[in-house]
Protein backbone atom coordinates (compact mmCIF):
# COMPACT_ATOMS: atom_id res chain seq x y z
CA UNK A 1 0.00 0.00 0.00
CA UNK A 2 1.36 3.44 -0.86
CA UNK A 3 1.88 6.10 1.79
CA UNK A 4 -0.99 8.20 0.43
CA UNK A 5 -3.37 5.23 0.41
CA UNK A 6 -2.41 4.42 3.97
CA UNK A 7 -2.84 8.05 5.08
CA UNK A 8 -6.25 8.17 3.40
CA UNK A 9 -7.37 4.95 5.05
CA UNK A 10 -6.19 6.16 8.47
CA UNK A 11 -7.85 9.55 8.02
CA UNK A 12 -11.17 8.03 6.96
CA UNK A 13 -10.98 5.74 9.99
CA UNK A 14 -10.59 8.74 12.34
CA UNK A 15 -13.37 10.88 10.86
CA UNK A 16 -17.02 10.79 11.78
CA UNK A 17 -19.18 9.02 9.14
CA UNK A 18 -20.40 12.22 7.44
CA UNK A 19 -16.89 13.64 7.02
CA UNK A 20 -15.51 10.26 5.99
CA UNK A 21 -18.17 10.01 3.27
CA UNK A 22 -17.38 13.57 2.13
CA UNK A 23 -13.66 12.78 1.89
CA UNK A 24 -14.38 9.57 0.01
CA UNK A 25 -16.51 11.50 -2.51
CA UNK A 26 -13.71 14.05 -2.98
CA UNK A 27 -11.19 11.28 -3.64
CA UNK A 28 -13.52 9.48 -6.05
CA UNK A 29 -14.08 12.75 -7.92
CA UNK A 30 -10.32 13.38 -8.09
CA UNK A 31 -9.74 9.84 -9.41
CA UNK A 32 -12.43 10.34 -12.05
CA UNK A 33 -10.91 13.66 -13.12
CA UNK A 34 -7.43 12.15 -13.30
CA UNK A 35 -8.68 9.29 -15.47
CA UNK A 36 -10.35 11.70 -17.90
CA UNK A 37 -7.47 14.15 -18.36
CA UNK A 38 -5.80 14.17 -21.74
CA UNK A 39 -2.14 13.14 -21.52
CA UNK A 40 -1.02 16.33 -23.28
CA UNK A 41 -2.68 18.47 -20.60
CA UNK A 42 -5.22 19.94 -22.99
CA UNK A 43 -7.94 21.76 -21.10
CA UNK A 44 -9.51 23.26 -24.21
CA UNK A 45 -12.02 20.45 -24.61
CA UNK A 46 -15.07 19.52 -22.56
CA UNK A 47 -14.28 16.88 -19.92
CA UNK A 48 -15.50 13.38 -20.73
CA UNK A 49 -19.08 12.89 -19.57
CA UNK A 50 -19.65 16.63 -18.97
CA UNK A 51 -22.87 16.85 -20.93
CA UNK A 52 -24.22 13.59 -19.57
CA UNK A 53 -23.67 14.86 -16.01
CA UNK A 54 -25.16 18.31 -16.59
CA UNK A 55 -28.01 17.63 -19.02
CA UNK A 56 -31.29 18.62 -17.39
CA UNK A 57 -29.60 20.11 -14.32
CA UNK A 58 -31.87 23.18 -14.50
CA UNK A 59 -34.95 21.40 -15.81
CA UNK A 60 -37.12 22.37 -12.84
CA UNK A 61 -35.76 25.89 -12.38
CA UNK A 62 -38.05 28.76 -13.36
CA UNK A 63 -36.07 31.24 -15.42
CA UNK A 64 -37.40 34.75 -15.69
CA UNK A 65 -35.62 37.70 -17.19
CA UNK A 66 -36.24 40.78 -15.07
CA UNK A 67 -37.27 44.08 -16.66
CA UNK A 68 -34.22 45.66 -18.26
CA UNK A 69 -35.43 49.23 -17.89
CA UNK A 70 -35.22 51.90 -20.56
CA UNK A 71 -32.23 53.10 -22.52
CA UNK A 72 -30.82 56.38 -21.27
CA UNK A 73 -31.64 59.38 -23.44
CA UNK A 74 -28.63 60.64 -25.41
CA UNK A 75 -28.01 63.93 -27.08
CA UNK A 76 -28.18 63.99 -30.85
CA UNK A 77 -25.09 64.41 -32.98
Amino acid sequence: MTAIAQALEETIGRLDPARAKFLEELVRDAISRAENVEPNGSDKEWPLGFFEKTAGAFANEPFERPDQGKYPAREGW
